[in-house]
Parts: C-alpha cells; structure tokens; sequence
C-alpha cells in the first residue's frame, strides 16, 4: 500500500527551494517539521545554525523530487506580499499549485536522506 504524503502549495515549497519568503514565515516551520518528523514547532527550540543546515538538506531532498523547480523564483525581485502574490499566480500556471512530499528519513549508514517513498504528482 502506497504511503500518502502531505500536499503543500507551490508558495510553500518555494519558502524553501528559493529561500524566500512567498507565503507566511509559519508555513516554513510547518513544512520543515513535516519532513523531519518532528510534530512539534521548534521554530524557537533549535539554533539558527542547525535550522539553516537542516532548511538546506529540505532544499535539496524537495529539487530531487521536483526538478523543475530548480531555480524558481531565485532570481526574481520579491520585496512585498505584493510582489509574492503576483509571482505566484503566475508561477502556478506553469509548475502547479500542488506539491505531495513525504517526511524525510535519515539513513544513518550513509548519512544520506531519502523518502520514506517517493511520489512524483
């Protein structure tokens, strides 16, 4: 039976992919804990070091699964919600609004991470 993942929006996954603020800051640590399995908010509870590295490992693990977000959004100006809504709206026509990730498991082996299961949508 197939593991069902967790949907999160292009302005969601773009938080991390772009490391820029598209949606709300809480939507980061939503998302961060999703795929570290936390179940709960340590958006104050971990160092800003430790955060940064693991917000990098996200990044990579999500590009490996959507390739086609590679770069989205990286070089554009985003200065205002303003600026966020606009690039989005055009953004979901081209990449889609609907994201399914998984949380992260960490092969301590190898120290790679990888999916539970991966899912292309």
């Amino acid at each position: 039976m197939k593991e069902e993942g967790r949907i999160f929006s292009l302005g969601q996954v773009l938080n991390i992919t772009a490391t820029k603020l598209f949606t709300e800051q809480q939507d980061i640590f939503d998302l961060m804990n999703y795929l570290y399995d936390n179940g709960k908010d340590e958006k104050m509870g971990e160092k800003a070091l430790a955060f940064f590295q693991k917000e990098a490992e996200a990044k990579d693990y999500i590009l490996s699964i959507y390739p086609k977000l590679k770069g989205v959004g990286v070089y554009d100006e985003i200065n205002s919600k303003e600026d966020a809504d606009d690039f989005l709206i055009e953004a979901k026509e081209k990449y889609g609004d609907e994201f399914e990730l998984l949380p992260m498991q960490r092969n301590h082996s190898r120290g790679k991470i990888k999916s539970k299961k991966r899912s292309h949508t």
